[in-house]
């Protein structure tokens, strides 16, 4: 399966030390008016909609694989997965082929400026020693033929520009980035240092005090940030889960040390804060900070969050503050203080 996400703006999307023209035009001229949907026929308009409701409800969200059950024991699975295909899966999922994707991501960027990001659906790399070398080849592979798929839709877009969503625990296993980042922040370790020493092994560099998943997971990225950055395509890396935070950033950090030079008019690299979580403030302060001491520009996307449930559920299982923020009126307000300090930072720099 292949999804796609289409951006209306860019106005979550900024490089703090500097911004293109290009960006600049872009979010100068997009348009939110009726043209935001005129790729979208009626009927697709009125499947998200009702989507959209029936997903406000939690009894259905949480009893999906029930339902899924019921439905193949009255009509029949082969029924039932043609109602889903027609339904949710059409509606989430861009499809099933690169040929497919490619047709459906075209008819998304007709709008102009309308933005495509291919969010390829990886699991977690996991924990298996034995087989996590070939998965990370294996995994990054996948990442690059979504950087291929993103080159030629710039190609027939005359200049419009595909994006590649990055999930870090497809290569990076959770549970090192979780004893990483507890040890780093019980330690006290030095960010900078660390995203220096995780660039310098991207570079071909050994360092024995680093896990060796992690090495091998360093080298492998730095592949398809490369094929990306030669090739125009923005990576984005998307958040995870709060335990993971000084690791997460560490690594995307060393990605942008490496490819988002402040000589350059591009970012290639974006990483991501998530606003819903009360700590998310202080990690952007300390990335500026350490793009500030490093020289790179900072890619940053921001957004609401979309792991509360586990975040809180691991905080009463661990006996810990939940890291969550109260309401959706104050992770609103976080995302608001977060976007204008970026870019204040901006319009300093």
């Amino acid at each position: 399966m292949l999804r796609s996400s289409s951006f209306a703006s860019f106005h979550h999307l900024c490089a703090v030390r500097g911004m293109s023209t290009t960006v600049e035009k872009q979010i100068s001229e997009t348009n939110f008016g009726n043209d935001v949907f005129r790729n979208k026929s009626f009927s697709e308009l009125c499947r998200g909609l009702v989507i959209l409701k029936m997903c406000t409800y939690p009894a259905f969200a949480k009893n999906a694989e029930n339902f899924y059950s019921l439905g193949s024991k009255t009509i029949g699975r082969s029924l039932t997965n043609y109602v889903l295909r027609k339904t949710f899966f059409n509606h989430f999922v861009a499809g099933e082929t690169k040929e497919t994707l490619h047709k459906e991501c075209e008819k998304m960027l007709q709008n102009g400026n309308m933005k495509v990001m291919l969010c390829p659906p990886m699991e977690d790399l996991g924990t298996d020693r034995e087989h996590c070398k070939e998965r990370i080849k294996e995994n990054v592979r996948r990442y690059m033929e979504f950087v291929d798929i993103a080159i030629e839709l710039n190609k027939t877009q005359r200049g419009q520009q595909a994006l590649v969503q990055f999930k870090p625990t497809a290569v990076f296993p959770n549970s090192i980035m979780e004893t990483d980042s507890k040890n780093a922040e019980r330690n006290n370790i030095s960010m900078a240092e660390t995203v220096t020493k995780y660039a310098k092994i991207m570079n071909g560099a050994t360092d024995s005090s680093v896990n060796p998943i992690v090495v091998e997971g360093l080298k492998a990225t730095q592949k398809m940030y490369e094929k990306a950055a030669k090739s125009n395509i923005p990576i984005i890396v998307d958040g995870e889960l709060r335990s993971t935070y000084f690791s997460l950033h560490a690594l995307t950090m060393a990605a942008s040390l490496l490819y988002n030079s402040p000589k350059s008019d591009h970012t290639y690299v974006y990483g991501t804060f998530q606003c819903y979580l009360k700590d998310t403030p202080r990690y952007f302060d300390l990335s500026v900070d350490v793009s500030n001491e490093l020289n790179f520009r900072l890619g940053a996307k921001f957004v609401r969050g979309a792991y509360m449930e586990v975040e809180r559920r691991l905080a009463k299982k661990e006996n810990r503050e939940d890291p969550v923020r109260p309401s959706h009126a104050h992770t609103s307000d976080a995302y608001d203080m977060l976007v204008s300090k970026a870019l204040l930072q901006v319009a300093k720099n």
